[in-house]
């Protein structure tokens, strides 16, 4: 199960999430930001304090998304990730590709200044 819950600072939209993201919660989790792409957002903060588990259709889902980010220009960051997500996201060769970051301030700030 994955659990998303959206908090607004200025024009940043933080979504903090909990649980896994896996092959049974990364099409719903997709649908729901490409949701918020179509509704207009296009600053992204993802908050991974509780993330347990990302698989590879888990990271599918961000590299996706990081590349809608560029072609719209809008931009994400990720961040809080615990060490055993990170691990993941560093084997992957994703901490190259996207911008993770250690806490929500520090995430929100490189978003407000890319755009």
């Amino acid at each position: 199960m994955l659990d998303v819950q959206a908090a607004r600072n200025a024009n940043v939209l933080f979504l903090s999430l909990k649980g896994e993201l896996n092959t049974m919660t990364a099409p719903e989790f997709e649908q729901r930001l490409n949701g918020l792409l179509d509704d207009g957002e296009e600053r992204f903060v993802f908050g991974c304090g509780d993330l347990a588990l990302v698989t590879s259709a888990g990271l599918r889902v961000f590299l996706a998304f990081a590349k809608k980010m560029q072609k719209t220009g809008g931009s994400m960051a990720l961040c809080e990730m615990p060490d055993q997500v990170h691990e993941v996201f560093e084997i992957s060769g994703f901490t190259q590709i996207l911008s993770i970051l250690p806490t929500r301030a520090d995430a929100e700030a490189s978003i407000k200044a890319a755009g």
